[in-house]
Formats: structure tokens, sequence, C-alpha cells
């Protein structure tokens, strides 16, 4: 196996939700914007933008809006990744580009989806940067929520949807390597050529040191749940956050693939 500091900064990735209380140098915020935007993107039109939020009262209103966690008014530096269309929409007006051919132009889902895409791929990158400068981060999946109030709170575009937020911050009251979570086998991951339905048992099997790590901690107890599927089933799929996420986000991706006016 190659070991090498690469390999070993990406296996010890992990989320971090709780930050000293001190802020992060400009020089280092500069440069991890300039290690975010080295992520590939389509066509590198780099179709994402990112909203750094900094007004004290819009982050604690960010933190209400998305399922009242704290972490997020605390953090030292919080990035909203927008999947950005409507700056090229804009440009291709500007720049006299009706008429130049005699295709229609191409807005709809497929914009939306490669869109999305870019965004989600510099977030990772932020989040691979921020690990090698020392930093902490987490990804916040609350942040599709309440389509109509962040809309307004971010004076968002048609065309310039929340894609995912991240936090980060020097982590707290941890010296040394912090505890991974577990994760699935590669085999049951990875698939060939493709798709593989799996049995129940080889589901139970891939999921099973998640599953003991709930049980050890009393988690699917507290919940009413007897096994990992019911966990997730009762803490998510049936959960009013969830049915709120797809609420938003239904509306905001809509609205992202339709034709500018």
């Amino acid at each position: 196996m190659i070991d090498n500091e690469t390999t070993r900064l990406l296996a010890s990735r992990t989320s971090v939700r709780a930050f000293q209380d001190k802020g992060i140098d400009e020089e280092i915020v500069e440069q991890l914007k300039t290690l975010t935007q080295r992520a590939p993107s389509a066509g590198n039109m780099q179709y994402w933008s990112v909203i750094e939020v900094t007004d004290p009262d819009r982050r604690k209103t960010l933190a209400h809006l998305w399922d009242n966690q704290e972490m997020i008014a605390k953090a030292p530096l919080v990035w909203i990744f927008l999947a950005d269309l409507e700056k090229w929409y804009d440009h291709f007006r500007l720049s006299g580009c009706q008429g130049l051919t005699d295709r229609s132009a191409a807005y709809g889902w497929g914009n939306t989806h490669l869109a999305l895409q870019d965004a989600l791929i510099a977030a990772q990158n932020a989040v691979v940067a921020a690990q090698a400068l020392g930093l902490g981060s987490c990804y916040v999946g609350d942040c599709i929520e309440n389509t109509e109030q962040m809309t307004e709170l971010l004076k968002l575009p048609r065309h310039a949807i929340i894609a995912t937020a991240l936090i980060f911050g020097w982590p707290k009251g941890q010296n040394g390597p912090r505890n991974l979570s577990p994760r699935c086998p590669n085999d049951f991951i990875f698939m060939k050529d493709t798709y593989q339905k799996r049995t129940f048992e080889e589901l139970e099997e891939a999921n099973k040191e998640k599953e003991d790590l709930l049980r050890r901690s009393g988690r699917l107890k507290a919940l009413g749940a007897d096994n990992i599927a019911q966990y997730y089933y009762l803490r998510k799929h049936t959960s009013a956050f969830m049915a709120e996420m797809n609420r938003s986000a239904g509306i905001f991706m809509k609205a992202c693939a339709e034709e500018p006016q």
C-alpha cells in the first residue's frame, strides 16, 4: 500500500463540529480559496460561486433556518456553495450571444446538473484543502431547507441555487488523531460494469460495523429502532426536515432549470 502525505491526509479526514474560539487569518482563508479553485469543472466554466457569510445576525439566521444548529453561528468561517448559472447567462446576454447559431440555447436539467456537480466538486476540494491547512470542516446538509427564506436572506437570483454549505475552524479539544467513522467495505460500494443489487444478508453485513456503533452508543434504542435500516428510516427518511428538504429542493431546482426571462 502506498503511504505518503496525501494518502494519510485523505485517510484521516473526518467531520469537525466543535471549533476553538479563534478566527482564521486572512492569509489562510485566501490560500483556502486558491486551493478550492483548483477543483475541476465542466469546460472550466466554473459553474459555481461561494457566499462567505460574515455578518453575525445572518449567521444566527442561518443556524435557525438550518435546523437550529448553533455550530453554524459559532463557526469562524461559513461558505455556501452555489450552483451558479446566473453569471454565465448574464455573460451570454451581455456579450451578444443570441443569434450566433440557428440552434436554441440549451437551458434545463443538464446545465443544472453540471452546475451542481461543479459546486460539489469544489466543496470537496475545500474540505481536503482545509484538512491540509490544519482546519476542521463539516458539511451542512440542512442548507437546502427553507428555500424562500434563504433566497431572500442571500438575495439569490433564479439561476444560482444552494448546492451545499461548509463550516470551517480550528478543531477544539482534540490532540492527536480523531476517531474515524466506520465505512462499508470497498467491494460493497464499488461495482464493475453494471449496477449490482444486494441481498438482505449483504446489506446487513456491509452495515454491521455502523450498526454495532449505533447500538453501543444507545442511539438505536433511543429512537426505538431494532436495526440500522429502521434507525435511518425514522431519523432521516420520515423526518420533518427531510420533507422540508424535498419541498425546498424541488422548488429551487425547477426554477434554476427554467429559461432566463
